[in-house]
């Protein structure tokens, strides 16, 4: 079949090929404006950092290129509470924030490119820094235990945020750091061992965690952090000889029955063992002064008493005796170590109701 040729000798599909090429470029160009206008980001120095997700699509991949220019980071939270199931990221990406994915509840696996340098996926698992730091756990991923990589170092704040069904999580034997919140609302975990090569524990990593009854703490750890353990349903714990601090509300509303203060804690932060119901007494083992703050063992109504080994507690200026607010069978007590067990020196009446019969006191540790 001949091609039929116009008067100067050309195809009519030649002579129309300029506009069919112009309206597919014209096409892609607008295809791409629209899958990009469902990224968020920002642009600094020619390059892009995505800020968030407007789109629906339960599988995304984050675009290298937007509007011609390089996607390099992707910012703390950028996807939170988002319904993606799989994320991947691609090589141009050399900076994540903390939690990107945090509270996406449908999330099953984070894919990275193989060619990107500073990012990692093992396991459907977000990994950073050469494989020495665990950025992000999926919720949704199908295991319920979890052995965390022998090179990673550091936990990522958030990193395992509302894993609910996670039970068992393996510590590697090099860790140093558990980063903020960690793991937050992971109401599935029963029992952590922290390895003795953990110095850090930050604020609230094992916060709310609904059936985390038993937990090690390592002896390199020096401060008990803010809300680190608040309620969760310990029952019993050993606070190592190496911590100076226990920060607010870091036991707040534990099921701990008793709990010994060893000697070099210098401070007790506010409400740090407040709302614990079941706590019937507890033991400040140092012979220095220590600074107790505001209500820490207030709303424990099992308590009958506090004390203290070395002298009386600094209570905080003006505040009277809000440290033990509610707790109508409470004494606090100046105790020195004797053979036969502590002796009661001097006490404070309770906040509220009349002066309770001083009840046996715990032997100390000489």
């Amino acid at each position: 079949m001949r091609t039929k040729l116009t008067r100067n000798g050309k195809s009519p599909r030649l002579r129309n090929a300029p506009v069919a090429i112009g309206l597919a470029l014209a096409l892609l160009l607008a295809t791409e404006k629209t899958s990009h206008a469902q990224w968020l980001f920002t642009t600094n120095n020619g390059a892009i950092t995505i800020t968030g997700y407007t789109g629906t699509n339960e599988a995304v991949a984050i675009p290298s290129i937007i509007n011609g220019l390089p996607v390099t980071g992707v910012a703390d939270y950028a996807f939170e509470d988002g319904l993606i199931a799989r994320a991947s990221i691609p090589a141009s990406v050399a900076q994540i924030g903390a939690a990107p994915f945090s509270g996406c509840a449908n999330l099953t696996e984070i894919m990275v490119d193989p060619l990107n340098p500073a990012y990692q996926s093992v396991d459907g698992v977000l990994l950073g820094g050469g494989n020495t730091v665990l950025v992000e756990y999926p919720p949704a991923r199908p295991a319920s235990s979890y052995a965390i990589p022998i090179s990673v170092t550091s936990i990522g704040a958030d990193a395992f945020f509302a894993c609910a069904s996670l039970t068992s999580v393996t510590l590697p034997s090099g860790l140093a750091n558990i980063g903020s919140v960690a793991f937050v609302f992971c109401d599935g975990l029963t029992s952590v061992t922290i390895p003795d090569t953990v110095t850090n524990l930050s604020y609230g990593a094992f916060k709310f965690c609904a059936s985390l009854t038993n937990v090690v703490i390592p002896g390199g750890v020096t401060a008990i952090a803010a809300e680190t353990f608040r309620g969760a349903p310990l029952a019993s714990v050993a606070i190592p000889d190496s911590v100076t601090s226990v920060g607010d509300a870091a036991f707040n509303g534990t099921k701990l029955t008793s709990v010994a203060i060893p000697s070099r804690v210098a401070s007790i932060g506010f409400q740090a063992f407040a709302d614990c119901a079941s706590l019937t007494n507890a033991v400040v083992a140092s012979a220095r002064r220590v600074d107790v703050g505001r209500e820490a063992f207030a709303g424990c109504p099992s308590l009958a008493g506090v004390y203290f080994r070395g002298d009386a507690p600094i209570l905080g200026a003006g505040l009277g005796f809000d440290q033990f607010a509610g707790d109508t069978n409470a004494t606090a007590s100046i105790c020195r170590a004797r053979p036969a067990g502590a002796i009661p020196l001097a006490d404070f009446p309770p906040r509220r109701g009349s002066r309770k019969s001083r009840p046996a006191v715990p032997a100390l540790a000489s």
